[in-house]
């Protein structure tokens, strides 16, 4: 944590730059004006409440293949894979090898209330099998962050329920994973994501740093000379990121255009309600900056509500969106 002389010196360092204040200058409400807030609330409620009659909300995944590399950016042109009533999708990830397209994503459960990871297979015709549980615990499991390093398949799933950070090996693809190594313990921690970048492992976390705080609201960075090691040295500026917006992440991190850039939610109006692409300008051992180049709210379809994960490889752009369904 950073203390009162090194949090005022960011503060300022942060207000450098010229930034103009545009909303209106607040003013407590009139007693007349608080009446038709409260009526407006209520009326709200009222209407969610006949709706929820009807509908429901339900994560579903959404893909599209490109003739070339790197991601799609045309989110109004990407095709649905709905799951069953009973159940949701979320958090993808995809994998190409050996020609194929693999996707590992969360499967959770409305009747335990519980998620596992999954895998399916699918073609650029948009074909696609049936999902195969490859990791089931005692304990919630989403973000099967899957990622090669050399001839080796690794994946970081958020193991949050077991308070701890876990590394899977994985022993015959895609489907039979094991316990690698648990790289941190008693730990309140999300969505851990592993770069490599000048022979430095770079770990990428949302944790809860202290009673009070939530898991979307900051981002920390940890660095080690090898992937399978409980020797995580935490980065001087803990947390990287304090900010609700641009703190939690939503996939790997990707280069594009020789820039390197890191997806994270913007949890601001609801949790995963929208995403941000951050361009990492410094990443070292004494500083991390990075700056929010574009986003993704939910607004190509009416009946889609929130965004929060996006990966891509090679040709197929994979991500997920919270959609209304009837029931």
């Amino acid at each position: 944590m950073l203390g009162n002389e090194a949090f005022f010196q960011k503060v300022d360092e942060d207000n450098k730059e010229l930034k103009f204040y545009f909303n209106r200058l607040y003013k407590y409400p009139k007693r007349t004006e608080l009446i038709w807030i409260l009526v407006q609330r209520y009326l709200s409620i009222a209407k969610n409440k006949v709706v929820n009659l009807f509908y429901y909300d339900q994560w579903i995944l959404l893909y599209k293949f490109s003739k070339k590399g790197g991601p799609s950016k045309s989110i109004y042109q990407f095709k649905k894979i709905v799951p069953p009533k009973d159940k949701f999708w979320a958090d993808p990830f995809v994998i190409k090898e050996d020609g194929e397209y693999y996707i590992f994503f969360e499967e959770y459960l409305y009747k335990t209330k519980k998620g596992h990871l999954s895998v399916l297979k699918i073609d650029q015709k948009g074909n696609y099998t049936e999902p195969e549980i490859i990791l089931k615990k005692d304990y919630h499991l989403s973000y099967p962050f899957v990622f090669k390093e050399g001839q080796v398949f690794y994946m970081i799933p958020e193991t949050r329920g077991n308070s701890t950070i876990e590394l899977y090996k994985c022993i015959e693809f895609p489907n039979k994973w094991e316990l690698e190594k648990v790289l941190m313990k008693d730990i309140q921690a999300v969505d851990a994501t592993i770069l490599k970048k000048d022979n430095q492992y770079w770990m990428f976390v949302n944790m809860r740093d202290h009673e009070g705080v939530s898991t979307v609201d900051e981002l920390f960075l940890f660095s080690s000379k090898e992937l399978v090691s409980e020797q995580w040295e935490p980065h001087p500026q803990n947390p990287v990121i304090s900010d609700v917006r641009i703190s939690r992440s939503a996939g790997k991190i990707f280069e594009y255009n020789g820039e390197l850039y890191r997806p994270s939610q913007n949890n601001a109006k609801q949790y995963g309600h929208a995403m941000n692409m951050n361009k990492i300008v410094t990443l070292n051992k004494e500083s991390y900056k990075e700056e929010v180049v574009s986003s993704v709210f939910p607004n190509w379809e009416k009946n889609v509500k929130a965004t929060h994960t996006l990966n891509f490889d090679e040709n197929l752009t994979i991500m997920d969106a919270l959609m209304r369904r009837r029931k």
